[in-house]
């Protein structure tokens, strides 16, 4: 049975499944490539995860995963996720005046082009919700803040499915 796959990065996906279901004593499992990009991994019978690294930020992956017993029954399942965009550059910022700032940010390779700003008055930025969220400008005009506030932005960058992750924040 799978369990979600897990979005590690731009890069980077954790396949899961549970150990297998027909029959006793496990035999193995594999793990193959059903559309984007090659990989074909066997692995010990008490493996139930696989971490796979080396790809391509916002791209659909699809991985066939069979378990097999020592009887030669077998489970199969496939699995599909697309991984995060890359994230943004560390924001700037522009047009500093009274109640107002211009956030600034650069596209990340293989970005989706669609991002929110998040602002806080917190580091932490914990509940938050976005100023605009789904915009593919790379800049996003601020007023209405109160002077002498300290205010902290950070870009959420969503891959092509609706994923995203604060990937860029300033120190």
């Amino acid at each position: 049975t799978p369990a979600a796959p897990v979005v590690n990065s731009s890069a980077s996906v954790t396949w899961q499944w549970s150990a297998p279901t027909v029959g006793t004593d496990p035999f193995g499992a594999s793990v193959q490539a059903s559309s984007g990009g090659a990989v074909s991994v066997s692995l010990s019978s008490t493996t139930t995860a696989y971490t796979e690294t080396g790809l391509s930020a916002n791209t659909a992956y699809t991985r066939l995963v069979r378990t097999a017993n020592g009887f030669g029954n077998t489970d199969s399942v496939t699995m599909s996720t697309v991984t995060l965009a890359n994230p943004p550059s560390t924001p700037s910022f522009s047009g500093v005046g009274q109640g107002g700032v211009t956030v600034v940010w650069t596209p990340g390779t293989g970005a989706a082009g669609a991002y929110a700003v998040i602002r806080s008055t917190t580091a932490s930025q914990e509940g938050v919700t976005p100023l605009v969220s789904s915009t593919a400008f790379t800049s996003y005009g601020d007023s209405g803040l109160t002077p002498g506030t300290t205010y902290y932005y950070s870009i959420l960058s969503y891959n092509w499915a609706g994923n995203g992750d604060v990937t860029s924040q300033p120190p």
